[in-house]
């Protein structure tokens, strides 16, 4: 066992993980669980969730998503799929990358290897956001948060609003 209290919560489903708003990232869904939880720190949200000390969030495919699949209600198989297709930017990358696959088709996210290039073209591991869109959340949903669209490599406008995504707040 490692210093975290991963035995505490394996097997155990989660009291509650966020719903995904719509094109919202996983990176996004687990801040929101964070701050819903009411966690004082990361490494409290990274064991409940991932039984793991806090490691850098992606949005192509977080390590450790097949430990919080295992975590939510109903098939791990199912949740590992959902997660992967609703909250990253790995669909996108299958879409236009190189992929091999290998097995039964029924394990289609479990047996895929993706050649994921070192180095992505336009990718800054900086978050990009809309401000209409974050107005437009808070309007429609009581928060803002993380679109996939705006986090893909190279796109810096928002296609809904043809407005030129944020990086940082301008002071």
């Amino acid at each position: 066992m490692n210093e975290f209290q991963g035995d505490k919560f394996q097997d155990k489903t989660l009291p509650f993980f966020t719903a995904p708003f719509p094109d919202e990232a996983i990176t996004s869904q687990i801040g929101r669980y964070h701050i819903l939880r009411g966690h004082r720190t990361e490494r409290a949200t990274y064991d409940e969730l991932f039984q793991a000390a806090p490691f850098s969030l992606n949005y192509w495919v977080p390590h450790h998503i097949d430990r919080l699949a295992k975590r939510l209600p109903g098939s791990p198989e199912a949740n590992h799929a959902a997660l992967i297709k609703h909250g990253t930017l790995l669909p996108l990358f299958q879409t236009f990358g190189r992929m091999t696959h290998e097995g039964a088709a029924g394990q289609k996210y479990q047996s895929m290897k993706t050649e994921v290039p070192r180095r992505i073209v336009g990718e800054s591991g900086i978050t990009h956001l809309c401000l209409s869109c974050v107005v437009e959340d808070l309007d429609s949903y009581g928060t803002p948060y993380i679109h996939r669209a705006h986090q893909i490599p190279g796109v810096t406008a928002c296609w809904k609003h043809e407005t030129k995504t944020i990086e940082r707040c301008h002071s």
